[in-house]
């Protein structure tokens, strides 16, 4: 590991006996001067889906009694035991350990080697987003009760860039406009505050106004709509000034995953308005066209800031993407985004780390999935026989309660990889050393290369190589270590 990482791995424990078996892991030697929560163990829970799969994938934290963890395994089960490391919390140098296994009268012992690098891994540069919408009284399965927890569980995996829906925006009437396309009443940025303050220090504000034809009673196309437009953009660029924010940390998707003429004209209609009168502000477009480079209003991709398309689109390659990254050569920034579900059926290297790896090979600078908070319409997520449509959520809501998941886990190490891999690339192009520099960008590229070339558009096949990622970055650690 490099410093102030988290990493994770496993081991299953078989019963098979007729009764539950109570385990004991009991960490020998561990790490010296290591802080507080260093370690962190957890049973994966089994539950079922309303597809009726049963999934392997909650992470419930396990108690620790003096390096002690007490699993129970049921009868004629496998229990996967998960443990995630914070190297931050450990200090650099290699360290032997075991864990000792008792059930009953049987012992076993589980080797354990960590190592932590010199090398500190700086905070991930990756913007990364996930449609949680904690605004107001949040949306789908996040609540006034769970929603604290919720936005703990998302900022401790590196979520930077929230977002919220069209309740966080003021939306002025016509008669809050003078005959010359003036704001002359105050608006109500009340919401707004409120949400941005549960997001302190995020590095975007993201907002979904869903908008349509028309704005505080006037028509796309016409002068007076492109004024009002833009007397309310600039109101929300002060203010968001006002908030000692810069206003491109606010972005704006105007209409979701557009993939029609209409939908463009609107998007078009709108970005000119805005980028008239306050072109300082982010404009955001997770475009849905198959072709992009075909669509017929080329203004409602071309004016927005951040291009974000999903993945699969992209990696079919072709003239789409040519398009994109001819954009990206022009200043456009871009993300990656998925939108597939049921997540239990999502292998979680393929789906969830492996995206992060894509995006540093085609240059993007950002990444989300659909979604934190969708839990399928089911109050909880414990009990999946109650959900009426899909799951996309990554975690396991409760009514006050949020807990991790495998699937989670690996958002956050794929998050981590990117930086591990830009981490190298700054080094090549800081180096002076000609040896090094061919060496380590030689690494890069076998890493990188390796990662993305297996692409699966059916995510629920499991990953080939399982250890793939982890050995590869081991080449990269090596190169970082070595210095330059």
């Amino acid at each position: 590991m490099l410093r102030n990482q988290f990493r994770s791995d496993d081991l299953l424990l078989t019963n098979a006996s007729g009764k539950v078996q109570h385990v004991t892991l009991q960490l020998n030697n561990p790490p010296q001067n290591v802080q507080n929560g260093w370690l962190n163990v957890y049973s994966v829970a089994w539950t079922d889906t309303s597809g009726g799969m049963p999934v392997a994938n909650a992470l419930i934290p396990v108690e620790e009694k003096n390096s002690t963890f007490v699993v129970d395994v049921p009868a004629g089960m496998t229990r996967k035991v998960w443990f995630i490391i914070d190297s931050s919390k450990v200090p650099a140098g290699n360290y032997k350990s075991t864990f000792t296994v008792t059930s009953g009268n049987k012992i076993s012992t589980i080797p354990v080697t960590l190592d932590v690098s010199k090398v500190a891994m700086k905070k991930p540069r990756l913007s990364l987003t996930m449609w949680d919408y904690t605004n107001g009284k949040g949306l789908y399965g996040i609540t006034p009760e769970n929603r604290k927890a919720a936005i703990a569980m998302m900022r401790s995996h590196y979520v930077n860039s929230p977002w919220a829906s069209s309740a966080a925006l003021p939306r002025p009437e016509a008669s809050d406009f003078d005959a010359q396309g003036n704001l002359k009443s105050k608006l109500d940025f009340s919401n707004m505050d409120a949400w941005i303050a549960l997001w302190p220090g995020a590095k975007h504000y993201m907002v979904f106004p869903n908008v349509g034809q028309g704005f505080a009673g006037t028509k796309m196309g016409t002068p007076e709509f492109d004024l009002r437009v833009g007397s309310w953009a600039k109101a929300i660029s002060a203010h968001i000034k006002g908030l000692g924010l810069k206003p491109e940390q606010l972005g704006i998707c105007l209409v979701d995953e557009p993939h029609s003429d209409d939908q463009d004209a609107i998007i078009a209609a709108w970005a000119k308005a805005i980028n008239a009168a306050a072109p300082e502000l982010t404009l955001f477009n997770d475009t849905a066209w198959k072709r992009p480079d075909q669509a017929k209003i080329q203004d409602a991709i071309t004016t927005a800031d951040i291009l974000c398309p999903a993945l699969p689109r992209y990696i079919a390659g072709g003239a789409s993407q040519k398009y994109f990254q001819d954009l990206i050569a022009q200043g456009k920034t871009m993300w990656f985004y998925q939108a597939s579900g049921p997540t239990y059926n999502m292998d979680p290297q393929l789906y969830y780390r492996y995206q992060a790896w894509h995006a540093f090979s085609a240059n993007a600078t950002g990444e989300g999935f659909w979604s934190f908070g969708d839990t399928g319409k089911a109050p909880t997520s414990w009990n999946g026989y109650s959900d009426t449509g899909v799951v996309y959520s990554p975690v396991y809501f409760g009514q006050t309660t949020v807990d991790t998941s495998i699937r989670w886990e690996a958002v956050r190490e794929g998050v981590e990889d990117y930086e591990t891999l830009a981490m190298l690339k700054d080094a090549i192009a800081n180096s002076r050393n000609a040896d090094w520099k061919t060496r380590a960008q030689k690494a890069l590229d076998d890493a990188v290369k390796a990662v993305t070339e297996i692409w699966a558009p059916n995510y629920s096949r499991d990953t080939e190589d399982p250890n793939l990622a982890d050995a590869q970055l081991q080449k990269v650690r090596d190169m970082l270590n070595s210095g330059a």
